[in-house]
């Protein structure tokens, strides 16, 4: 027993001798690095992170490749490279074409040959760039490089070189910390929302044609370097008092160009404000305030003083009049009277909102709209003041209306709502009386007029 003792314990100690011999040659023959440039920066700096993997030249004769496929170095690298918090690439494109393997990919860096302590290196440099946006510490562990190198190599039948023994390597780096600060607190303006860097601001007003729709717009570029794509841009305040129809964003090098398609619906609007962007230049380590001139708007582009409804007295005047007003006034009446029958002292308060849509109607007023908003906020107990917005559609269905009915409902209200700021729409364009019969049956169990 005390003989098996001993061949083990001499097992042991040339095993773990041999591993040590082995760390030895790879540690002077090859390593792995990681870098962050730089270490501690603010919230929407950039972030270089760089993986250097080297070996020794003459040693890479005894290497086996790892893979069927040939490499500038066949080595593998398990990297603890994941992005820090918020991080976006702000570019991870191949820079070379020198490969080798990491985390399971064949990459491509730039080849390089360098000197250290009298050895000679062959090198391949991987560079990744972020931009972050989050404050916070990362922790990047050690990467890990595994080499496979042969020993007693002889010569096969194919005459081809083959090692009698195949033994693995592991080379490790060091561990990386990456700190992410906000800007400080001391002295930031209330307008600061995560702009970082130096910029500048410039905007332009075109106004678009036709008159009659009054579409304006608005064209902002900011310029400079920082965090230029993720910064929240201004706008909101500015332009307070403007329906935005659309915005389109796009950035090209160091500018970011945002359009705003607007239309005014402040009659006390006969501007837009400075755009103002409150930014943390990290090199001058203070706030910077910077803005564009005020843009006048036209007067024909401007709200009107007192909306009113747009309306084309034909086809609507005489099939509205005529038909619808014979129709609904008779047999939807009889049905909405019937279906309003059993809630008769709950509901008897909102036919004068019924009387007032069909006047409205057949005497070719232009406060159609108005009159059929309270109609049908009426029929769904709803204030009719909410029924506006892009999200009227899901507020009616969820006040009862079916979905179909719904959508046609909205498309009427918000053209109602166009007109009253000048655009040009007709009633007998989005309202019929097959519209007007599906509210009332749908909602014949709400508060309907009697």
């Amino acid at each position: 027993m005390s003989a098996l003792r001993t061949a083990s314990g001499l097992l042991a100690a040339f095993l773990l001798l041999a591993a040590s011999a082995r760390a030895e040659d790879a540690a002077g023959r090859a390593f792995v690095e990681q870098e962050l440039q730089p270490t501690d920066v603010l919230v929407g700096e950039r972030v270089e992170y760089v993986l250097r993997v080297g070996l020794e030249s003459s040693w890479r004769t005894w290497l086996v490749p790892e893979i069927d496929r040939p490499l500038d170095l066949p080595v593998r690298v398990a990297s603890a490279a994941i992005k820090p918090a918020g991080a976006r690439p702000v570019d991870e494109g191949e820079q070379g074409d020198a490969s080798f393997v990491l985390d399971g990919h064949v990459v491509r860096g730039v080849r390089e040959v360098v000197t250290r302590q009298g050895r000679r290196y062959d090198t391949i440099t991987l560079r990744r760039e972020w931009r972050v946006s989050e404050a916070g510490t990362t922790l990047f562990r050690a990467p890990r490089m595994t080499i496979r190198a042969g020993r007693d190599w002889s010569e096969s039948l194919l005459g081809t070189r083959v090692p009698g023994e195949v033994v693995e390597y592991d080379v490790a780096g060091e561990t990386a910390r990456l700190v992410v600060r906000d800007p400080p607190e001391e002295g930031r303006p209330r307008g600061w929302v995560d702009a970082v860097g130096r910029f500048g601001v410039d905007a332009s007003l075109e106004a678009l044609r036709p008159v009659d729709q009054r579409v304006l717009r608005v064209t902002l570029r900011i310029t400079g370097s920082g965090n230029l794509a993720t910064l929240t841009p201004p706008g909101k305040a500015a332009l307070a008092g403007f329906h935005v129809l659309g915005t389109l964003d796009e950035t090209q090098g160091n500018t970011r160009t945002l359009v705003y398609d607007l239309v005014a619906v402040d009659a006390h609007r006969d501007a837009v404000e400075p755009l103002e962007l409150v930014s943390y230049d990290p090199e001058a380590r203070e706030y910077v305030v910077t803005s564009s001139a005020g843009l006048p708007v036209p007067e024909a582009w401007r709200a009107p003083l007192e909306p009113e409804v747009v309306v084309r007295t034909p086809p609507w005047v005489v099939w509205l009049a005529a038909g619808l007003v014979a129709l609904l006034g008779l047999g939807l009446w009889q049905r909405v009277r019937g279906a309003a029958s059993a809630r008769r002292g709950e509901a008897g308060s909102h036919a004068g909102t019924w009387t007032a849509l069909l006047g409205a109607l057949e005497h070719q007023q232009p406060d159609v709209g108005e009159h059929f908003t309270a109609w049908v906020g009426e029929r769904l107990g709803v204030p009719p003041a909410s029924l506006v917005g892009e999200d009227v559609r899901a507020k009616l269905e969820a006040a009862g209306l079916p979905s179909t009915v719904a959508e046609r409902t909205a498309v009427a209200l918000n053209a109602f709502v166009r007109a009253r700021y000048g655009a040009p729409v007709a009633p007998a364009d989005v309202l019929d009386a097959d519209l007007l019969e599906a509210i009332a049956t749908a909602t014949s169990g709400h508060h309907g007029p009697e």
